[in-house]
Protein backbone atom coordinates (compact mmCIF):
# COMPACT_ATOMS: atom_id res chain seq x y z
CA UNK A 1 0.00 0.00 0.00
CA UNK A 2 1.41 3.27 -1.13
CA UNK A 3 0.11 6.01 1.52
CA UNK A 4 -2.02 4.09 4.69
CA UNK A 5 -3.17 7.39 6.24
CA UNK A 6 -4.35 8.61 2.84
CA UNK A 7 -6.10 5.06 2.11
CA UNK A 8 -7.55 5.26 6.14
CA UNK A 9 -8.93 8.83 5.87
CA UNK A 10 -10.54 8.45 2.67
CA UNK A 11 -12.58 5.36 3.83
CA UNK A 12 -13.46 7.16 6.50
CA UNK A 13 -14.68 9.74 4.35
CA UNK A 14 -16.49 7.31 1.96
CA UNK A 15 -17.77 6.14 4.82
CA UNK A 16 -19.37 9.54 5.48
CA UNK A 17 -20.24 10.16 2.11
CA UNK A 18 -22.27 7.17 1.97
CA UNK A 19 -24.42 7.73 5.38
CA UNK A 20 -24.59 11.46 4.07
CA UNK A 21 -26.02 9.87 0.74
CA UNK A 22 -28.53 7.59 3.34
CA UNK A 23 -29.58 10.54 4.73
CA UNK A 24 -30.86 12.89 2.09
CA UNK A 25 -32.45 9.93 0.76
CA UNK A 26 -34.44 8.74 3.10
CA UNK A 27 -37.32 9.95 5.59
CA UNK A 28 -34.17 11.12 7.92
CA UNK A 29 -33.69 13.99 6.30
CA UNK A 30 -36.38 15.55 7.71
CA UNK A 31 -34.06 15.45 11.12
CA UNK A 32 -31.01 16.37 9.55
CA UNK A 33 -32.37 19.22 7.58
CA UNK A 34 -31.34 21.65 10.34
CA UNK A 35 -27.94 20.59 10.51
CA UNK A 36 -27.61 20.51 6.59
CA UNK A 37 -28.46 24.23 6.92
CA UNK A 38 -26.46 25.13 9.58
CA UNK A 39 -23.84 24.04 7.54
CA UNK A 40 -24.83 25.76 4.71
CA UNK A 41 -25.41 29.19 6.37
CA UNK A 42 -21.65 28.60 8.54
CA UNK A 43 -20.09 27.81 4.54
CA UNK A 44 -21.45 30.86 2.88
CA UNK A 45 -20.69 33.40 5.91
CA UNK A 46 -18.00 32.25 7.40
CA UNK A 47 -15.44 34.34 5.07
CA UNK A 48 -17.53 37.45 6.24
CA UNK A 49 -17.34 36.93 10.10
CA UNK A 50 -13.35 36.18 9.37
CA UNK A 51 -13.26 39.71 7.56
CA UNK A 52 -14.78 41.38 10.24
CA UNK A 53 -12.52 39.89 12.95
CA UNK A 54 -9.37 41.15 10.88
CA UNK A 55 -10.61 44.45 11.81
CA UNK A 56 -10.46 43.70 15.19
CA UNK A 57 -14.12 43.06 15.89
CA UNK A 58 -14.71 39.77 18.45
CA UNK A 59 -15.77 36.70 17.11
CA UNK A 60 -19.58 37.33 18.60
CA UNK A 61 -19.96 40.62 17.72
CA UNK A 62 -18.99 39.54 13.85
CA UNK A 63 -21.84 37.43 13.69
CA UNK A 64 -24.03 39.83 14.95
CA UNK A 65 -22.93 42.41 12.02
CA UNK A 66 -23.13 39.46 9.69
CA UNK A 67 -26.72 38.72 10.37
CA UNK A 68 -27.77 41.84 10.96
CA UNK A 69 -26.20 43.12 7.17
CA UNK A 70 -28.54 40.18 5.65
CA UNK A 71 -31.73 40.53 8.04
CA UNK A 72 -31.40 44.42 6.52
CA UNK A 73 -31.16 43.19 2.83
CA UNK A 74 -33.94 40.96 3.71
CA UNK A 75 -36.09 43.90 5.16
CA UNK A 76 -34.77 46.05 2.26
CA UNK A 77 -36.26 43.43 -0.52
CA UNK A 78 -39.54 42.78 1.41
CA UNK A 79 -40.25 47.06 1.95
CA UNK A 80 -39.64 47.65 -1.70
CA UNK A 81 -41.17 44.93 -2.93
CA UNK A 82 -44.02 43.79 -0.93
CA UNK A 83 -46.49 46.78 -1.88
CA UNK A 84 -45.75 46.28 -5.92
CA UNK A 85 -46.35 42.36 -5.03
CA UNK A 86 -49.78 43.50 -3.05
CA UNK A 87 -51.06 45.73 -5.78
CA UNK A 88 -50.35 42.76 -8.11
CA UNK A 89 -51.98 40.56 -6.35
CA UNK A 90 -55.51 42.88 -6.33
CA UNK A 91 -55.22 43.62 -10.00
CA UNK A 92 -55.07 39.71 -10.73
CA UNK A 93 -57.74 38.81 -7.52
CA UNK A 94 -59.79 41.20 -9.59
CA UNK A 95 -59.54 39.70 -13.20
CA UNK A 96 -59.70 36.00 -11.90
CA UNK A 97 -62.49 36.88 -9.38
CA UNK A 98 -64.91 35.70 -12.48
CA UNK A 99 -63.72 32.41 -13.12
CA UNK A 100 -63.96 31.14 -9.76
CA UNK A 101 -67.78 32.04 -10.03
CA UNK A 102 -67.72 28.70 -12.55
CA UNK A 103 -69.03 25.86 -10.41
CA UNK A 104 -66.73 23.48 -11.81
CA UNK A 105 -63.71 25.97 -11.05
CA UNK A 106 -64.98 26.28 -7.49
CA UNK A 107 -64.97 22.33 -7.33
CA UNK A 108 -61.69 22.14 -8.15
CA UNK A 109 -60.64 24.91 -5.82
CA UNK A 110 -62.62 23.52 -2.95
CA UNK A 111 -60.75 19.97 -3.61
CA UNK A 112 -57.42 21.90 -4.07
CA UNK A 113 -57.50 24.21 -0.41
CA UNK A 114 -58.89 20.76 1.27
CA UNK A 115 -57.56 19.14 4.41
CA UNK A 116 -55.96 16.80 1.76
CA UNK A 117 -55.62 19.06 -1.07
CA UNK A 118 -51.56 19.90 -2.63
CA UNK A 119 -51.95 23.73 -1.48
CA UNK A 120 -52.91 22.77 1.94
CA UNK A 121 -49.53 20.04 1.78
CA UNK A 122 -47.50 23.01 0.52
CA UNK A 123 -48.31 25.17 2.99
CA UNK A 124 -47.62 22.44 5.60
CA UNK A 125 -44.54 21.58 4.16
CA UNK A 126 -43.61 25.28 3.83
CA UNK A 127 -44.16 25.92 7.41
CA UNK A 128 -41.74 22.77 8.54
CA UNK A 129 -39.12 24.00 6.42
CA UNK A 130 -38.87 27.42 7.86
CA UNK A 131 -38.89 26.11 11.06
CA UNK A 132 -36.27 23.85 9.95
CA UNK A 133 -34.48 27.11 8.54
CA UNK A 134 -35.08 28.81 11.53
CA UNK A 135 -33.43 25.95 13.85
CA UNK A 136 -30.34 25.89 11.17
CA UNK A 137 -29.68 29.49 11.23
CA UNK A 138 -29.54 29.63 15.26
CA UNK A 139 -27.26 26.87 15.58
CA UNK A 140 -25.00 28.21 12.44
CA UNK A 141 -25.12 31.78 14.89
CA UNK A 142 -23.53 29.91 17.25
CA UNK A 143 -21.00 27.57 15.15
CA UNK A 144 -19.83 30.97 13.39
CA UNK A 145 -19.20 33.01 16.87
CA UNK A 146 -17.15 29.70 18.33
CA UNK A 147 -15.84 28.87 14.80
CA UNK A 148 -12.30 28.74 15.77
CA UNK A 149 -12.25 26.92 19.10
CA UNK A 150 -15.39 24.40 17.17
CA UNK A 151 -11.87 23.65 14.60
CA UNK A 152 -9.52 23.37 17.18
CA UNK A 153 -11.98 21.20 18.90
CA UNK A 154 -12.28 18.82 15.64
CA UNK A 155 -8.24 18.85 15.09
CA UNK A 156 -7.81 17.27 18.25
CA UNK A 157 -10.09 14.67 17.18
CA UNK A 158 -8.18 13.70 14.19
CA UNK A 159 -4.39 11.72 15.27
CA UNK A 160 -1.60 13.14 14.42
CA UNK A 161 -1.11 10.23 11.62
CA UNK A 162 -3.85 11.37 9.59
CA UNK A 163 -3.93 14.98 10.00
CA UNK A 164 -2.62 15.41 7.13
CA UNK A 165 -4.26 13.64 4.80
CA UNK A 166 -7.74 14.52 6.32
CA UNK A 167 -6.62 18.43 5.57
CA UNK A 168 -6.07 17.15 1.73
CA UNK A 169 -9.13 15.98 1.75
CA UNK A 170 -11.10 18.90 3.36
CA UNK A 171 -9.28 20.88 0.77
CA UNK A 172 -11.03 18.60 -1.68
CA UNK A 173 -14.33 19.09 -0.78
CA UNK A 174 -14.01 22.50 -0.01
CA UNK A 175 -12.91 23.31 -3.73
CA UNK A 176 -15.75 21.30 -5.02
CA UNK A 177 -18.31 23.67 -3.10
CA UNK A 178 -15.86 26.82 -4.15
CA UNK A 179 -16.03 25.71 -7.57
CA UNK A 180 -19.75 24.94 -7.52
CA UNK A 181 -20.89 28.26 -6.18
CA UNK A 182 -18.60 29.95 -8.70
CA UNK A 183 -20.28 28.00 -11.65
CA UNK A 184 -23.84 29.10 -10.29
CA UNK A 185 -23.18 32.50 -10.48
CA UNK A 186 -22.16 32.11 -13.98
CA UNK A 187 -24.88 30.52 -14.81
CA UNK A 188 -27.23 33.55 -13.25
CA UNK A 189 -25.35 35.83 -15.00
CA UNK A 190 -26.01 34.11 -18.26
CA UNK A 191 -29.50 33.49 -17.70
CA UNK A 192 -29.79 37.26 -16.44
CA UNK A 193 -28.88 38.45 -20.02
CA UNK A 194 -30.86 35.58 -21.82
CA UNK A 195 -34.16 36.32 -19.79
CA UNK A 196 -33.91 40.30 -20.12
CA UNK A 197 -33.44 40.23 -23.61
CA UNK A 198 -35.73 37.61 -24.37
CA UNK A 199 -38.08 39.70 -22.13
CA UNK A 200 -37.19 43.45 -23.66
CA UNK A 201 -37.66 41.89 -27.18
CA UNK A 202 -41.08 40.96 -26.45
CA UNK A 203 -41.88 44.27 -24.58
CA UNK A 204 -42.73 43.20 -21.25
CA UNK A 205 -42.83 45.98 -18.46
CA UNK A 206 -40.34 45.55 -15.96
CA UNK A 207 -37.92 43.15 -18.25
CA UNK A 208 -34.23 43.84 -16.33
CA UNK A 209 -35.97 42.67 -12.63
CA UNK A 210 -37.64 39.90 -13.70
CA UNK A 211 -34.72 38.97 -15.22
CA UNK A 212 -33.04 39.49 -12.07
CA UNK A 213 -35.36 37.43 -9.90
CA UNK A 214 -35.21 34.81 -12.24
CA UNK A 215 -31.41 34.73 -12.21
CA UNK A 216 -31.92 34.63 -8.14
CA UNK A 217 -34.39 32.17 -8.15
CA UNK A 218 -32.61 29.79 -10.27
CA UNK A 219 -30.27 28.89 -6.97
CA UNK A 220 -33.36 26.82 -5.72
CA UNK A 221 -33.69 24.16 -8.18
CA UNK A 222 -36.27 23.24 -10.65
CA UNK A 223 -38.79 25.02 -8.34
CA UNK A 224 -37.06 28.11 -8.59
CA UNK A 225 -37.24 28.79 -12.00
CA UNK A 226 -40.97 27.70 -12.08
CA UNK A 227 -41.69 30.43 -9.11
CA UNK A 228 -39.80 32.85 -11.73
CA UNK A 229 -41.90 31.65 -14.82
CA UNK A 230 -45.11 32.20 -12.36
CA UNK A 231 -44.28 35.81 -11.93
CA UNK A 232 -43.23 36.63 -15.06
CA UNK A 233 -46.42 35.35 -16.15
CA UNK A 234 -48.48 37.10 -13.74
CA UNK A 235 -46.71 39.97 -14.79
CA UNK A 236 -47.33 39.65 -18.38
CA UNK A 237 -51.03 38.28 -17.79
CA UNK A 238 -51.71 42.20 -16.26
CA UNK A 239 -49.54 44.18 -18.36
CA UNK A 240 -49.47 42.34 -22.12
CA UNK A 241 -52.21 39.62 -21.88
CA UNK A 242 -51.79 39.20 -25.63
CA UNK A 243 -48.21 37.87 -25.44
CA UNK A 244 -48.93 35.23 -22.73
CA UNK A 245 -48.54 32.02 -25.30
CA UNK A 246 -44.97 34.19 -27.03
CA UNK A 247 -43.77 34.56 -23.11
CA UNK A 248 -44.55 30.58 -21.98
CA UNK A 249 -42.79 29.05 -25.08
CA UNK A 250 -40.30 31.54 -24.85
CA UNK A 251 -39.53 31.02 -21.18
CA UNK A 252 -39.88 27.14 -21.64
CA UNK A 253 -36.79 27.07 -24.22
CA UNK A 254 -34.11 29.27 -22.14
CA UNK A 255 -35.35 26.92 -19.36
CA UNK A 256 -34.87 23.78 -21.19
CA UNK A 257 -31.48 25.09 -23.23
CA UNK A 258 -30.67 26.29 -19.00
CA UNK A 259 -30.60 22.75 -18.15
CA UNK A 260 -30.09 20.53 -21.02
CA UNK A 261 -26.82 23.00 -22.36
CA UNK A 262 -25.66 25.56 -20.05
CA UNK A 263 -25.82 24.12 -16.76
CA UNK A 264 -24.38 20.89 -17.52
CA UNK A 265 -22.06 22.55 -19.57
CA UNK A 266 -20.43 25.03 -17.05
CA UNK A 267 -20.95 22.66 -14.05
CA UNK A 268 -18.49 19.93 -15.78
CA UNK A 269 -16.18 23.00 -16.96
CA UNK A 270 -16.06 24.49 -13.31
CA UNK A 271 -16.09 21.42 -11.31
CA UNK A 272 -13.90 18.67 -14.13
CA UNK A 273 -17.55 16.45 -14.08
CA UNK A 274 -18.42 15.42 -17.81
CA UNK A 275 -22.02 16.90 -18.69
CA UNK A 276 -23.91 13.80 -18.49
CA UNK A 277 -22.56 13.16 -15.25
CA UNK A 278 -24.02 16.41 -13.77
CA UNK A 279 -27.11 15.27 -15.86
CA UNK A 280 -27.92 12.19 -14.03
CA UNK A 281 -26.53 13.60 -11.29
CA UNK A 282 -29.18 16.03 -11.17
CA UNK A 283 -32.28 12.79 -11.76
CA UNK A 284 -30.85 11.42 -9.06
CA UNK A 285 -31.01 14.21 -7.06
CA UNK A 286 -34.39 14.93 -7.51
CA UNK A 287 -35.60 12.07 -5.74
CA UNK A 288 -33.91 13.47 -2.69
CA UNK A 289 -35.89 16.41 -2.44
CA UNK A 290 -34.56 19.81 -2.12
CA UNK A 291 -31.76 19.16 -0.70
CA UNK A 292 -30.44 16.63 -3.11
CA UNK A 293 -31.51 18.26 -6.05
CA UNK A 294 -29.09 21.32 -4.79
CA UNK A 295 -25.82 19.38 -3.62
CA UNK A 296 -26.38 17.00 -6.74
CA UNK A 297 -23.21 18.15 -8.39
CA UNK A 298 -21.18 19.02 -6.02
CA UNK A 299 -21.50 15.32 -3.76
CA UNK A 300 -21.05 14.14 -7.15
CA UNK A 301 -17.71 16.33 -7.34
CA UNK A 302 -16.87 14.84 -3.96
CA UNK A 303 -17.19 11.32 -4.67
CA UNK A 304 -15.04 11.54 -7.61
CA UNK A 305 -12.14 13.48 -5.41
CA UNK A 306 -12.80 10.53 -2.60
CA UNK A 307 -12.34 7.83 -4.99
CA UNK A 308 -9.30 9.16 -6.85
CA UNK A 309 -7.62 10.04 -3.52
CA UNK A 310 -8.27 6.26 -2.17
CA UNK A 311 -7.22 4.56 -6.20
CA UNK A 312 -3.80 7.37 -5.20
CA UNK A 313 -3.48 5.91 -1.72
CA UNK A 314 -2.80 2.80 -3.23
CA UNK A 315 -1.28 2.56 -6.83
Amino acid sequence: MRDKPLFVTSLIFLCLFVLFIITIFTPLRAFFAPFVTAGAVVYLFYPLVKFFEKLKIKPMIATILVYAVIIAAIALIIWVAVPKITTAIGEIAHILLAYFKNPTIQKYATELFSGGGKVYKTVVGAAKNTFNVFVGCVAAFYMLSDADNIKKAFKELVPQKLKGAFKLLLDDIKLCFDSFFKGQVLIAAILFVIDALFLYSVRIPYALGLAFIAAVLDIIPYAGAFLAMGIIVVVTLISKPGMIIVVIAGLLIIQQIENNIITPKISSGTLSLHPSVTVLALYAGSFGGFWGILLAIPLSCVLKKICQRLIQSIV
